[in-house]
């Protein structure tokens, strides 16, 4: 992993076993060096974050060192065309009691992550009202955050601010808490019937937990244009 036993001691007072994120903050780390996203939002600050904010440090020195190899064949220009100046919105009302919230900005302080970081104390309910424009469109959202109604009420009013040319949006605990199950499979019928060219939908099970054990991802379609660069196996 690029991250180092100095990282992992330093975020280890920000994990919380109910959070259930001890796999889920690496993956998120793996998927934002694959996915190279420049604006991110997460709804929920926590032991993620530093991950999260890490990941984001490390594809900047990723493409820095590839900047020095401008002759690689596999470059696609494009990508390298468009400065790479990410920055993560975390959003947070500090009102779960288990939560680790309260300590994340300053630990971001200390590890020297906080220009990547921007942190909000709101009600997310509230906030697709105030989000700045310019922000826009998200390229990737980690969405960790109350139940039903607060899923619900995400989706409505923050996948329209998802990048439609491949923007992925994470929703945490998803597929063995009964009431989020029904949001989930709300979803999967709007992706069956209206919606098919706009959602691409994937889930993942930890199978070895009961709670807070999943992902579900999607992918917002809607003006992706795929290029295909192999024209044979």
């Amino acid at each position: 992993m690029p991250y180092t036993e100095e990282f992992l001691e330093k975020v280890a007072p920000l994990y919380n076993e109910q959070m259930g994120t001890e796999n889920m903050a690496p993956l998120l780390h793996s998927l934002i060096n694959f996915h190279r996203p420049q604006r991110l939002l997460e709804v929920g600050a926590g032991y993620t974050t530093p991950f999260i904010a890490q990941a984001l440090r490390d594809v900047v020195d990723a493409r820095a060192q590839e900047a020095t190899d401008p002759d690689n064949p596999n470059h696609v220009a494009e990508h390298y065309a468009v400065p790479y100046a990410p920055k993560l919105l975390c959003i947070d009302n500090h009102t779960l009691p288990s939560s680790t919230s309260a300590k994340v900005q300053a630990l971001m302080g200390e590890m020297g992550l906080d220009d990547l970081v921007d942190f909000v104390e709101a009600d997310i309910t509230e906030y697709s009202e105030q989000i700045d424009q310019s922000f826009l469109p998200l390229d990737f959202v980690w969405f960790d955050c109350g139940a039903l109604k607060e899923y619900f009420l995400f989706f409505n009013n923050f996948w329209r601010f998802v990048n439609p040319k491949g923007g992925l949006l994470l929703m945490h605990s998803t597929l063995t808490n009964l009431e989020i199950s029904t949001f989930i499979k709300s979803i999967k019928l709007l992706q069956a019937t209206s919606d098919f060219n706009n959602i691409e939908i994937l889930s993942l099970l930890e199978p070895h937990k009961k709670a807070q054990s999943s992902v579900t991802m999607f992918r917002r379609t809607t003006e992706v244009e795929e290029t295909i660069y192999t024209l044979q196996p």
